[in-house]
């Protein structure tokens, strides 16, 4: 074989070779891109909620079956938000629920407030929590803390939103507004 012709077949070579790669580019660059999926939206703490209105505070003694969980003495806030929910059945985007739990030690003078437990919260945002009913969940353990959540809000459906579903037909709120 003569030196021009393998340098044609060695050409010949690359162009084709070149030519496949830029023709599979081109085909990957035509094809339909999948997004990555969102990361699940986290509820954050919610900062100056004793400021907002106390919707009810209530004694969980050892006899509550919910005691476990919520023994002591917890006080709900709501925020404007969530206030206008109270009033109308619905709770609009925005809404804020939180369930400040402490310990409730017993004294010669009675029950009293004690260390922070945990504070749960609900948030309302249908785009964020769509799997939830529009609802986000989250729940921080020990006192003053802001930051240890006891579950990520991948699992909000099956620890939280499960029990709220009961409460469906008050647009999943347990508790209730009395002046």
């Amino acid at each position: 074989m003569r030196k021009s012709e393998s340098m044609t077949r060695i050409l010949t070579f690359v162009v084709i070779t070149c030519s496949l790669a830029f023709l599979a580019l081109g085909i990957m660059a035509m094809a339909p891109t999948r997004a990555a999926p969102a990361a699940a939206a986290e509820v954050d703490f919610p900062t100056g909620y004793r400021r907002w209105t106390q919707v009810r505070t209530q004694v969980v003694g050892p006899a509550s079956r919910f005691f476990d969980n919520f023994g002591g003495i917890y006080t709900i806030y709501a925020n404007d938000l969530a206030m206008q929910g109270y009033e109308t059945g619905v709770y609009p985007d925005g809404s804020i629920l939180v369930q400040d739990t402490r310990e409730g030690p017993m004294t010669d003078l009675g029950v009293s407030a004690g260390a922070q437990k945990r504070v749960d919260v609900m948030i309302r945002d249908h785009a964020a929590f769509p799997t939830t009913d529009g609802w986000g969940y989250a729940t921080f353990m020990g006192p003053g803390n802001r930051t240890v959540r006891r579950f990520a809000q991948t699992e909000a459906a099956t620890r939280c939103h499960a029990c709220h579903t009961r409460s469906r037909a008050k647009d999943f709120v347990f508790s209730r507004y009395e002046e």
